[in-house]
């Protein structure tokens, strides 16, 4: 296939369009911050460094003029070093598991920063200024409700919802900070190599979602992640339970997703009415409370079993086939197999 690349005038266009209208929106809603590096990262995958700097750097200044010296800073911290090593692997044809994996490591150590840094700079624990807002919030809402005349057991039933969330602050929100890291970094990832395809369709190709896989550097992190908690737990230090929860979605999350891709890997073989298996697998996915826990025993399961490594494509998916077999043994060969 013929190397097909846009002009790079164009690309500096499109790259600082970008970056004004991601800040822009980024500075007002947190899904624009989250998914501003899909279109960042494209500049770089698409067009090289140049144009992705100069797409950086309309961000940083729209950012400024946006939001100020304090918000600005957030902002880049959560969406410049994740849009670079994003557009960064997806230009130099690394696997787009590195793009994920990377992406939503900066991403998340942003948003911590930028959350906790704060009251540890002040002394305090890293979660001190999440716990004074629940306990402000709490004494508002409750002030409230006296005065609008509630009763004594619905003020009492308020105050122990809103302690018990200051008292799990650091928990929650590194669960939440974590889950949406990882999250954001894949769409983010999937977003940035669609658009690079259509600018420049000389990068590595990529399997269908059914037969995604996790590489071996997948057991690593997530010894490293348990060992990390184990030891903290150990130790009894402090916010013990958040590390844990990081933990627990660096090990789960990966895995539920290996088990969404499992199941919708088992609608598309056998017998028809697909379709009808896929809605109610999306279905099961919005609306099941024990969601996560069931698609990481089913990923589990089949990274045990290797059933779809063993896959072997039909004669009408053979291209795609082809694609994923070929993406799968250069990534073995990458990781020691």
């Amino acid at each position: 296939m013929e190397k097909r690349t846009a002009p790079t005038a164009k690309g500096i266009v499109i790259s600082i369009i970008s970056g004004v209208l991601s800040a822009a929106l980024g500075a007002y809603s947190v899904t624009a911050l989250l998914v501003a590096p899909a279109f960042l990262s494209c500049a770089f995958s698409a067009w090289g460094y140049g144009v992705g700097a100069v797409g950086l750097i309309s961000y940083a200044a729209t950012a400024y003029l946006v939001g100020g010296a304090s918000a600005s800073v957030y902002m880049m911290a959560c969406v410049l070093p994740a849009s670079f090593a994003i557009g960064f692997i997806i230009m130099k044809k690394k696997p787009w598991r590195t793009a994920v994996s990377l992406g939503a490591l900066l991403m998340g150590l942003g948003l911590y920063a930028n959350i906790c840094l704060p009251s540890i700079l002040q002394g305090l624990e890293p979660f001190a200024g999440i716990a004074a807002t629940v306990s402000e919030v709490s004494s508002e809402l409750a002030a409230a409700l006296e005065a609008g005349g509630a009763s004594a057991d619905t003020i009492k039933l308020i105050k122990l919802l809103f302690a018990d969330a200051e008292e799990y602050a650091g928990k929650m929100t590194m669960q939440y900070l974590t889950a949406g890291s990882m999250i954001a970094a894949l769409i983010d990832t999937l977003i940035a190599r669609s658009l690079t395809r259509r600018v420049n369709n000389d990068i590595r190709p990529m399997a269908p979602m059914p037969l995604w896989q996790l590489s071996n550097n997948y057991n690593y992190a997530a010894g490293f992640a348990l060992l990390g908690a184990v030891v903290t737990l150990i130790a009894g230090l402090n916010n013990a339970d958040a590390v844990l929860s990081v933990a627990e979605n660096v090990i789960m999350g990966p895995l539920a997703l290996m088990g969404f891709c499992y199941l919708d890997f088992l609608t598309k073989i056998g017998r028809p009415g697909s379709k009808a298996k896929r809605i109610v697998l999306y279905i099961f996915v919005i609306v099941f409370p024990g969601r996560t826990t069931v698609l990481a025993l089913v990923g589990l399961l089949d990274r045990i079993m290797k059933v779809r490594r063993r896959y072997v494509p039909s004669k009408r998916n053979s291209a795609a086939g082809s694609r994923d077999n070929s993406d799968r043994d250069n990534d073995n060969d990458k990781n020691g197999k």
